[in-house]
C-alpha cells in the first residue's frame, strides 16, 4: 500500500498508481519506506501493520492550513520517528539514509544456515578476546577463550568471557550496519550479532560487563514491537558487579529456528570445522550444552594417503600432500592440498579460510573448482582435500562465501598447474589410484546390510512365485556335475539362512554367506542334506582378488553383486533340476576367468572410495 502526501493534484492525498519497485521491496522488508520523486512528490509505502506510522508521518508533514490537528501530534511523531522535512521544489536537498528500526525484522529473512548464524556470535567473542587480550591477561584471564552455547527448546544462549562491550561502543554494537573502526578482524560489517540474533529469535537480549569496569549492562530487543512501533531507542539496565567480571551473554527467546536432533549435530560438526585453526592453536574452546549434556567441540584433521604412484606400484611410498602459493594482482592464496587415505565425497574438497576463520567449504559443503575436481562423480571429487587461505578477497555479508570476482578461473588454473607437476602429479594420482582392502581390514559391519537386503529379496513372495513358476513339476534329479558338498563355516564373515519352497512343497534351506578365504574361488555353490532337508549354499569370497580390487573399497557395490551372485547360483541349481548337463560350467568358467586376469582390470566408478 502506498500514498503520496505531496502530490501534483493540489493537497489531495491519493493512491499512487506508479511507484518504484524498489520502494515496495524496501517497505516489504522494513515495514515502512519513503521515496522522493524528481518532481518533488513524496511517496510513502508501508505494510498494513505500519499504518499508524504512516498516519503519524502524514500528520506531521502534510500542509493542513486552518485544519491543523495540533502541534502536539507533530511532537509525538517527531519523538518516535524523527522529522522528515519536505524536499525543495526542484527536488534538491538532503535525504536521510540512516538504517531504520525495520531492518531488525528484515534480518529474519536472511539466507543463513544455523551454523553460520551462530558463527557470527562466536566471531564477535573471538574478536573481543583478541582486541582486549593484554587487558584480559592483566585481569587474570588465560587462554583459551571459552564460548558456551546452551540449547533449550525455546531458548538459545551464547556466553563468552572476552572483553565485553563498553558503553561507548553501544551505539555501534546495537545499531544495524555500523561497522567497527578496525575492520581487519572477524567483525567487519556491523551486522553479525544483530542479524544472527534476529534470524534466530523474535526476542533477544545482551547482558555484558566490560573488562575493567564494575558494571553490568543489559539491553532487550523485542523485534516485533521495535518494528511495529518504529522504536529507535531502547533502555539500558545497569547494575554494579565485581571488578573482575568480563563477559557477554546473548540470550535468544521465542525462537524462529530451533536446534534439535540432526540439525544440532550438524551445528556442532560445522562449528568445529569453521574454527578448527583457532581450536587447534589453543585460542578458542567451544562447548555446546543440550539436554543437560555438554560437549567440547573438536575437529579431527583428515588422514592423508601415503602410497606409491599408481603407475609404479612397486616404487617408493609418497605422502600425498603439497603446499601451494598463488599470487594474482596482489591477492594471495596459500595453504595445502592432499589426497585422502580413504576417499569420501562428504569429506573431500577445499576449505577456504580468511583471517583464520573458515568462510567456505565446511563439512559436506566443500569448495570444488571444476578445473581441479572435474565432474561430481570422479575419483578426484572423492579424494582431493585441502585448506586454502585467502588474502585480498572480500566475503559475503553472511560470511559464508568468498567473493572471487574475476579471479576464480585464474586461481583454479594456477592451482591445477601446481598440483599436477611431473615431479608430483597429485591430481593424476587422485584419479588413478585404487585403494585395496584385504578382507581382514574390513570393519565388522561390512556387508551386513547387503546380505540382509539380499536375503529379504529372496524371501519375498514375488521372488518365490517367480522361482516356482519357472521350476519343473517333477525334478529330474541332480546330474553328475552337481556342486560340491557344503563347505565348513570357519571363514564365514556374515551369513543368513532362509527356508524356501523351490519345488512344490519340498522345502530347501538357502544359506547365503560372505566369507574370507584366500584359497577359495570368488563364488562357490554347494549342496547337501541335513536332517532330510536339502541345504543349498551360496558363498561370496571377500578375500578373492576380484573382491579386493573392486568390492571391498566400496560397500555400496556389495549388495548388487551379492544379488547377482545369488541369482547365478540359484539359476545353476534350477538348470540341473531341469536336466541340463554340465550346468556348473558357467560358474566354473566365471571363477576361472576372474582368476586369470579379469580381477585386475581397472574399472572406473563414481562411488565413495571408502
Amino acid at each position: 500500500m502506498a500514498f503520496d502526501a505531496y502530490c501534483r493534484l493540489g493537497k489531495t492525498t491519493r493512491f499512487s498508481l506508479f511507484m518504484p519497485l524498489s520502494l515496495l521491496e524496501e517497505a516489504a522488508d522494513t515495514g515502512y519506506a519513503v521515496h522522493v520523486s524528481t518532481s518533488g512528490e513524496t511517496i510513502r509505502a508501508f505494510r498494513p501493520d505500519a499504518l499508524a506510522k504512516y498516519v503519524e508521518a502524514f500528520v506531521s508533514d502534510a500542509a493542513w492550513g486552518e485544519d491543523d490537528p495540533g502541534e502536539w501530534v507533530r511532537q509525538v511523531a517527531e519523538r518516535r520517528i524523527g522529522s522528515l522535512p519536505p524536499p525543495a521544489k526542484d527536488g534538491s536537498g538532503d535525504i536521510e539514509i540512516r538504517p531504520r528500526s525495520g531492518m531488525f525484522a528484515a534480518f529474519a529473512r536472511l539466507n543463513y544456515k544455523p551454523w553460520f548464524a551462530l558463527a557470527e556470535l562466536v566471531d564477535n567473542a573471538v574478536q573481543s578476546y583478541i582486541a582486549n587480550r593484554d587487558r584480559l591477561l592483566l585481569a587474570g584471564a588465560s587462554d583459551p577463550l571459552t564460548v558456551d552455547i546452551h540449547v533449550d527448546d525455546d531458548e538459545l544462549s551464547v556466553t563468552d568471557r572476552a572483553g565485553g562491550i563498553a558503553l561507548p561502543d553501544f551505539p555501534r554494537a546495537f545499531s544495524p550496519a555500523m561497522p567497527p573502526n578496525d575492520r581487519s578482524g572477524l567483525s567487519e560489517f556491523g551486522l553479525g550479532m544483530k542479524a544472527a540474533a534476529c534470524w534466530f529469535a523474535k526476542e533477544w537480549s545482551v547482558r555484558t560487563s566490560p573488562v575493567g569496569e564494575k558494571v553490568e549492562r543489559t539491553i532487550f530487543f523485542d523485534v516485533p514491537r521495535i518494528t511495529r512501533e518504529g522504536l529507535d531507542r531502547l533502555p539500558i539496565e545497569a547494575r554494579e558487579t565485581r571488578d573482575d567480571d568480563h563477559f557477554t551473554v546473548i540470550t535468544m527467546r521465542n525462537l524462529r529456528v530451533r536446534l534439535r536432533g540432526a540439525t544440532l549435530a550438524k551445528v556442532k560438526e560445522h562449528l568445529a570445522s569453521i574454527y578448527r585453526l583457532l581450536i587447534a592453536d589453543g585460542t578458542l574452546r567451544i562447548r555446546v550444552t543440550s539436554a543437560g549434556k555438554s560437549q567440547e567441540l573438536k575437529y579431527e584433521p583428515p588422514k592423508l594417503l601415503t602410497a606409491p604412484f599408481f603407475k609404479t606400484p612397486s616404487g617408493r611410498a609418497i605422502h600425498w600432500r603439497r603446499e601451494i602459493n598463488i599470487e594474482v594482482d596482489g591477492r594471495t592464496v596459500t595453504g595445502w592440498v592432499g589426497i585422502l587415505e580413504h576417499g569420501r565425497y562428504s569429506h573431500a574438497g577445499f576449505s577456504v579460510f580468511r583471517r583464520r576463520r573458515l568462510i567456505e567449504g565446511s563439512i559436506g559443503e566443500a569448495y570444488r573448482p571444476r578445473a581441479i575436481f572435474g565432474a561430481h562423480n570422479t575419483f578426484a571429487s572423492q579424494r582431493i582435500v585441502g585448506e586454502l587461505h585467502v588474502e585480498g578477497f572480500d566475503v559475503t555479508h553472511t560470511k559464508d562465501g568468498i567473493q572471487w570476482g574475476d579471479y576464480e578461473e585464474d586461481i583454479a588454473y594456477e592451482l591445477r598447474i601446481q598440483l599436477n607437476t611431473e615431479e608430483f602429479p597429485l591430481i593424476e594420482q587422485a584419479n588413478g589410484y585404487r585403494a585395496k582392502k584385504e578382507a581382514e581390514q574390513l570393519p565388522s559391519s561390512f556387508g551386513q546390510k547387503a546380505i540382509d537386503s539380499t536375503a529379504a529379496a529372496i524371501e519375498s513372495d514375488d521372488f518365490k512365485a517367480a522361482v516356482r513358476e519357472s521350476l519343473p513339476t517333477q525334478s529330474r534329479g541332480l546330474d553328475e556335475d552337481a556342486p560340491s558338498a557344503l563347505r565348513p563355516a570357519e571363514a564365514v564373515f556374515h551369513e543368513r539362512v532362509m527356508t524356501l519352497r523351490l519345488n512344490g512343497d519340498e522345502p530347501c534351506d538357502l544359506r547365503l554367506e560372505l566369507v574370507r578365504d584366500k584359497a577359495s574361488e570368488w563364488l562357490v555353490c554347494g549342496t547337501g542334506v541335513i536332517e532330510n532337508r536339502e541345504v543349498f549354499q551360496v558363498r561370496l569370497n571377500l578375500d578373492h582378488e576380484f573382491s579386493v580390487e573392486h568390492i571391498n573399497n566400496n560397500e555400496r557395490a556389495v549388495e548388487p553383486i551379492l544379488r547377482l551372485a545369488a541369482a547365478m547360483a540359484l539359476a545353476e541349481r534350477q538348470a540341473r533340476r531341469e536336466g541340463v548337463k554340465n550346468a556348473g560350467a558357467v560358474l566354473r568358467g566365471t571363477n576361472e576367468l576372474l582368476r586369470r586376469g579379469l580381477s585386475s582390470a581397472p574399472i572406473e566408478s563414481g562411488g565413495d572410495d571408502s
